[in-house]
Order: structure tokens, then sequence, then C-alpha cells
């Protein structure tokens, strides 16, 4: 199965070590193939603000053949 790993941090100050290593870490035990993992940081509050990485996700999403999107929890697409 192909997958794409999103991960989003709110503050700059964070980053997003622990989301990626997780998800790799699951996609592995589930035999994914993770072709690609988009990055984030913008408060999920933030109102208009232009998701450059959500859009790139959904471009992906649209063109390849994808199976799964793998996030830490839902909230993180939010």
């Amino acid at each position: 199965m192909k997958a794409v790993i999103y991960v989003r941090v709110s503050k700059n100050s964070q980053d997003h070590k622990r989301q990626i290593n997780d998800l790799q870490d699951y996609a592995s035990q589930k035999a994914y193939n993770v072709i690609e993992v988009v990055k984030e940081k913008i408060s999920g509050s933030t109102q208009n603000a232009k998701r450059e990485g959500i859009q790139k996700l959904l471009s992906i999403v649209q063109s390849k053949p994808i199976n799964c999107v793998l996030v830490s929890e839902i909230s993180r697409l939010g």
C-alpha cells in the first residue's frame, strides 16, 4: 500500500520529529510504502490561513495512486 504522511505543529518552536518517527514506525509495521512526508507549521486555530501543506497533500492524493494518509491524530488535519 502506498501512503503519505502528513504532520503539523502549531508553533515555530515545535518540530515534527516525534510525529514523523511514530508514523514511519507504524507504516513499517504495516508494510506501507511511504512515498512522501508533508510537513506544516501553522496553528489549527488560524482562520483563513493559506495552508500550503494541506494543499500539497490534496494535490498528491489527487494526482497519485495513494491508499492512505497517515496522521498522528485527526486534529492535525484541522
